[in-house]
């Protein structure tokens, strides 16, 4: 589904943010990912949809070779690829159905794209998109009047009206109450257990992530320093990520 090969990432400054990373992702994992702030997390996730180019190393998903796709190609592959960031992401001044749909722009030309050209069928997706995450009663409410919980489930609506086959979230909970993460987190778990979407999730609560994802994989000076079924991840293996120099 998703390999990722000897991949480094190093920024302009001379900074490793990865070192010669390795991965392999099945369809249908739903895997956590943990480290400290300047790990290497966020900078995994961003290479995998080539957001950030890496400087070695090679990534395909789904037998695709992303890391040197032609733009027309690129363009393809990232439609199989979901995003979800920590901080939404919305269009705040437009309403809830408008932001759904947005997930369809990968879908459209550039015409399509500035008209706002959408069919029913799409509209149709993005309202089950809405339901899915209980927000359908939502859609013609401006995305600045809703709560974080709720602007979260929206960015979740419009990744799934994309009809990704790949979920790349970002911290999506840290901005968020731990009631209001958990219900953000119980609807991406739903949505790979009925789905079947792969999902990749970069977390810093580690209680959230042995809860919910069933594979752990901890990032630390951009290496990974392990890769385990949640049920073998033990909180010396945590000290060892955690614990600074």
């Amino acid at each position: 589904m998703i390999h990722v090969e000897n991949v480094s990432v190093i920024y302009n400054k001379g900074t490793p943010a990865l070192k010669g990373v390795n991965l392999s992702v099945d369809k249908g994992e739903f895997v956590g990912i943990l480290g400290l702030s300047g790990s290497g997390k966020s900078t995994l996730l961003k290479s995998i949809n080539l957001i950030v180019r890496p400087t070695f190393g090679k990534i395909s998903i789904d037998g695709d070779l992303i890391t040197n796709a032609n733009p027309k190609k690129l363009r393809t592959i990232r439609r199989k690829v979901g995003l979800i960031f920590q901080d939404y992401n919305l269009i705040e001044r437009s309403s809830v159905l408008t932001n759904v749909l947005l997930g369809r722009l990968g879908y459209k030309s550039r015409l399509q794209s500035f008209l706002g050209s959408f069919t029913p069928s799409e509209y149709s997706l993005a309202m089950d998109a809405l339901k899915r995450v209980g927000l359908e009663e939502k859609s013609f409410v401006r995305a600045d009047r809703l709560s974080g919980g709720q602007k979260q489930r929206v960015a979740i609506a419009r990744t799934l009206c994309q009809q990704p086959s790949v979920i790349l979230a970002d911290e999506p909970i840290s901005n968020l109450d731990k009631y209001t993460g958990e219900l953000v987190m119980e609807y991406l778990y739903e949505i790979n257990k009925s789905s079947g979407i792969t999902v990749l999730v970069n977390l810093h609560d580690t209680s959230t992530a042995l809860k919910y994802c069933s594979r752990i994989i901890a990032l630390k000076d951009g290496k990974i320093v392990f890769d385990k079924a949640a049920g073998d991840v033990t909180d010396e293996l945590l000290r060892g990520v955690y614990e600074e120099k």
